[in-house]
């Protein structure tokens, strides 16, 4: 099986209210296709894109 990694960045600036609606948006999509949530991963990761 092949693993599939979607990358979604979002700005620092981003209202918290979007990010927690994307989570959801993609917990929904996982819901559509049957996809157990138990066969992805969904991370939050702060990246300093500075350097």
């Amino acid at each position: 099986m092949k693993t599939k990694i979607i990358e979604i960045t979002i700005d620092e600036n981003a209202d918290e209210n979007v990010v927690e609606r994307i989570f959801k948006d993609i917990l929904t999509l996982l819901d559509i296709f049957d996809i157990p949530s138990s066969c992805a991963e969904l991370r939050e990761d702060e990246v300093d894109d500075e350097g």
